[in-house]
């Protein structure tokens, strides 16, 4: 009966196969051969398994085609999963419910030159979208005759790198969104609208190399909140999928090989924050001979996050070296001296074929009562992407910003 019931399955996935390599399309046993036997060799494969190992159900394909790109999509089960979701009226129960009833999928691009790309694909259902289906969108799929899908698209390369963010309406992409540079001034201009988004997160038990479907409740964090631009109209496929160019993740040519559109669209992410988390800290307190009462007051302080793109930020702090000092035990302690060591990344992870280089400098100064402590920093980030086209570039500036270090 077993047996049977295996000859069975295996007539039927034959039966698809033979179905989807009609016209020259790809079948669910080509891709995953290339998957299993060329892709999972690259760089680009083992750097994402050793940060989130990721599964694909190769038993539910979905083939469609969108212009002359033949497309298989399968479900993609993550250990660690990042969903861009909007705010708004929404309850946090209500967006928990949106994250748990997300999609994960992977897709394999095959175009007519024969080069084959991989992209993840996420889908985030509006509230009454998904209201009206009950709570279940398993089988949404963009461009697939008669697909409903109402809500926000993702596309991303194999390392999470966001290609692509568009809002969907009944199957049908009608508006683009990127990231904002600052928060805007007013919610809407004639042809965009300024959108929160922030970052939920979901972690699901690995055993081994072993899927084990036991994944945790959806949590955030609220400094992972950007404001994107919703703005009237669609594009090209090729700049939602980033396969304008050869290249784009997953074709072989190399970890950094993604295609001009997809760097520009990392650059355009960006965006730079202001922190003012600091502290000093009393050290080795002594008697000079001058029977002055000295201490060492070293200060750190972590004055900037450099948002990147979904799940990869970066954090720099600022290092000084300080002194203080007071008559008696029983006096307030005075800065004697703070210098400006270095400033470097502290916390974060930048994602891979993105350089970021520190231009930040600090000068200090000490008040006239001594009791507090200035230091000014000015500067600017270069960030690079390598693409196809070479090195993209773009310069995001500190602005003037301080922080005060009080000696008590």
């Amino acid at each position: 009966m077993i047996l049977g019931a295996i000859n069975s399955c295996v007539k039927v996935q034959k039966q698809i196969d033979a179905e989807l390599n009609l016209q020259g399309r790809l079948s669910p046993s080509i891709a995953k051969q290339w998957y299993t036997q060329n892709f999972s060799q690259t760089d680009i494969w083992k750097s994402a398994w050793l940060k989130s190992k990721k599964f694909i159900d190769w038993k539910n394909p979905v083939y469609k085609k969108i212009g002359e790109r033949g497309m298989l999509e399968f479900p993609l089960l993550k250990q660690h999963s990042i969903l861009s979701v909007p705010g708004g009226k929404l309850s946090a129960t209500q967006i928990r419910q949106v994250v748990n009833a997300s999609l994960k999928k992977v897709l394999f691009i095959k175009k007519p030159d024969n080069i084959t790309y991989i992209r993840e694909i996420d889908y985030v259902p509006d509230w009454d979208y998904l209201q009206q289906h009950s709570f279940n969108i398993s089988k949404s799929s963009l461009g697939l005759i008669g697909d409903d899908f109402t809500g926000t698209v993702l596309v991303k390369d194999w390392n999470g790198i966001l290609i692509s963010m568009r809002y969907v309406q009944d199957g049908k992409v009608t508006k683009q969104i990127r990231r904002a540079t600052a928060q805007p001034s007013a919610a809407r201009t004639a042809s965009c609208q300024y959108v929160q988004y922030c970052m939920w997160y979901e972690d699901c038990e690995v055993i081994g190399d072993q899927w084990t479907d036991n994944c945790g409740e959806p949590y955030m964090d609220p400094y992972d909140c950007y404001y994107d631009y919703v703005c009237d109209g669609d594009d090209d496929p090729c700049i939602m999928y980033g396969d304008c160019g050869g290249g784009g993740g997953g074709n072989n040519n190399g970890q950094c090989q993604m295609s001009e559109a997809a760097a520009l669209s990392i650059l355009n992410q960006i965006t730079l924050t202001p922190v003012y988390d600091g502290n000093s800290e009393i050290d080795n307190m002594h008697l000079d001979n001058d029977s002055i009462y000295r201490a060492n007051n070293p200060s750190k302080w972590g004055f900037c996050k450099l948002n990147i793109i979904p799940g990869y930020s970066a954090s720099y702090t600022a290092y000084f070296n300080g002194g203080v000092y007071k008559s008696k035990l029983s006096d307030q302690w005075k800065w004697e001296y703070l210098n400006f060591i270095n400033s470097s990344m502290s916390s974060g992870e930048i994602p891979p074929c993105i350089e970021i280089e520190n231009n930040t400098a600090f000068s200090t100064w000490i008040s006239n009562d001594r009791s507090f402590a200035r230091a000014n920093g000015t500067g600017n980030f270069i960030a690079r992407v390598s693409c196809l086209a070479g090195l993209k570039t773009a310069q995001f500036d500190l602005g003037n910003i301080f922080k005060d270090f009080y000696a008590n």
